[in-house]
């Protein structure tokens, strides 16, 4: 026999999506007692309905039309929130490759005939030697960053991918 307090547990996990059909079993079975406290009354009543035989039927088609109309809806939030920024977007997006493709025009056509030609920047190897590890060292120093930001950006998906899988998972949990 159960107490009132494992009665209530149980509910709790039962609202929350998380009982076995087992542990449903028996709050369909301690509900359709008569001794049950009047704090639980409303729940022996909500179960004692889900126990009827009387139910009433579903509609033939209803499945089908319930989709189609959830379908409808997505597709007017779909249309209603992101139709017009896309197309924002796309003018903003062609007037930046028309900008890009003049500047690029230009400085073709008034580039100098003929490139400068180097002239030597170090006096000795040694001193070619130590600019060259100056510019390493600061590209290794931008890679790092980089990296780092990567990392940060890889671990941030992470986090909102398991945030996801489980609210799908909550969401697969509620009962129908």
């Amino acid at each position: 026999m159960m107490l009132p307090n494992d009665i209530e547990k149980l509910l709790a996990r039962f609202y929350a999506g998380e009982t076995t059909a087992e542990e449903e079993q028996t709050l369909k079975k301690y509900f359709a007692r008569t001794d049950v406290p009047p704090a639980l009354h409303a729940d022996r009543d909500m179960f004692r309905q889900l126990t009827e035989e009387n139910l009433p039927e579903v509609p033939e088609g209803m499945e089908e039309r319930l989709s189609a109309f959830i379908d409808r809806l997505e597709e007017n939030e779909t249309e209603r929130h992101f139709h017009r920024p896309v197309i924002h977007w796309r003018r903003l997006l062609g007037m930046a490759a028309m900008i890009c493709l003049l500047v690029s025009t230009g400085v073709y056509f008034l580039r100098p005939a003929q490139p400068p030609t180097p002239k030597d920047t170090c006096a000795t190897p040694e001193e070619a030697q130590r600019e060259t590890e100056k510019a390493l060292s600061i590209l290794a120093y931008g890679l790092r960053r980089g990296m780092e930001g990567v990392q940060t950006a890889s671990q941030t998906t992470e986090k909102a991918h398991e945030q996801v899988i489980e609210q799908l998972n909550h969401i697969k949990q509620l009962p129908q």
